[in-house]
């Protein structure tokens, strides 16, 4: 059984269910539902459109640069992370904003409790400043 079902109030454990399953509400996602539909390359990200980035579970949690708020909360989670024990990360390094997508994987998956708490914190904030923005097909 996941960690996160197990360990995260229900609010975040809905956030974090949601992502990992696609029902998310990002661009990603909601371009295959417009009339006619958007191709994914061109699903771009509501805080990013000028640099045609595609709005997916990557650039939202690990790499957008287009929302203040998200960049704020990706350094908490980075120093939240930071300050717990390494082994707990899974990858026994020290993480940096750089290095976050290639070690959002790990993350993801984690079963320590310290660790899932965080990551469903940050998802349930990042789709929360996200919705507060409605997506918009690029014309």
């Amino acid at each position: 059984m996941h960690a996160y079902l197990e360990v995260l109030p229900p609010a975040h454990r809905y956030a974090f269910a949601r992502l990992r399953l696609g029902g998310h509400g990002l661009g990603i996602e909601l371009g295959r539902y417009e009339s006619p539909q958007i191709p994914p390359e061109a699903r771009y990200c509501r805080f990013c459109r000028s640099s045609r980035l595609v709005e997916d579970e990557v650039h939202i949690l690990g790499q957008c640069y287009g929302s203040v708020e998200l960049f704020e909360e990706r350094e908490e989670l980075v120093t939240a992370l930071n300050v717990l024990d390494s082994a707990e990360i899974g990858r026994g390094c020290t993480l940096t904003t750089l290095q976050f997508v290639p070690v959002w994987d790990s993350l993801l998956n984690s079963q320590a409790p310290g660790v899932v708490e965080l990551i469903g914190r940050y998802v349930y904030r990042c789709l929360k400043i996200t919705h507060a923005k409605k997506w918009r097909p690029a014309h």
